[in-house]
């Protein structure tokens, strides 16, 4: 059964890695790229802009989103690392002629494909923008001018994570279940984590933000 379930994934993803289109290799590439290691501090600095800039929140409390982001990216990189061992399903082969694809950042990635990191980092972030939107109470967004509303965050989150996993798949980097799979872990530790961990790690950064006189 699991044999029969993973061809049919391969089948699928086939068609992505199969893609050779100049135009979409432009648009995805950028999403394929976000939550390399070299870029990380990209979506960190997102996430403070995030509070900082749209929320209005105080220059504490949005370092202290943008730690507290950063504890959770790298949760979600031991569990991706202790699955990738467990599981240790190979990425998918490069197929070397598709000239718009580049093979740079995929010949760099020589470890196992299951669960896809960077679905689990793109859902991680998608998360924590939530979670800060939602600290911020209805009156409060209403007096300080804050017009974005959250139907509308949650349809672009939701979008920015599908182009993520569409990249990774479309640059060969993964299969399709790799990826949702991702989304999945990466959804429900960084919500344990919001649920679990963010009270107490507050209270400490403050302390220590207030120590150093920040």
């Amino acid at each position: 059964m699991l044999g029969f379930l993973d061809r049919i994934d391969k089948a699928i993803s086939e068609l992505l890695h199969k893609l050779d289109s100049k135009l979409v290799s432009m648009i995805l590439y950028p999403f394929a790229l976000m939550f390399n290691p070299s870029f990380i501090i990209v979506p960190i600095c997102l996430v403070y802009a995030f509070n900082f800039s749209i929320l209005k929140r105080s220059q504490e409390s949005s370092i202290i989103q943008a730690l507290f982001y950063l504890f959770c990216i790298i949760c979600n990189l031991i569990m991706t690392l202790v699955t990738k061992k467990l599981l240790k399903r190979k990425r998918p082969i490069f197929i070397p002629w598709l000239k718009n694809k580049s093979s740079i950042f995929r010949q760099k990635e020589q470890n196992c494909s299951l669960p896809s990191g960077d679905s689990i980092q793109a859902v991680n972030f998608a998360c924590n923008i939530i979670f800060s939107y939602n600290q911020v109470n209805f009156i409060m967004k209403f007096f300080m001018g804050i017009s974005i509303d959250y139907d509308r965050l949650e349809m672009i989150l939701i979008a920015f994570v599908i182009l993520v996993m569409t990249a990774r798949v479309y640059f060969m980097c993964h299969f399709t279940f790799d990826t949702i799979l991702g989304v999945i872990m990466g959804y429900f530790l960084t919500n344990f984590l919001q649920v679990r961990c963010f009270d107490v790690f507050s209270h400490n950064a403050f302390r220590v933000i207030n120590a150093i006189d920040f």
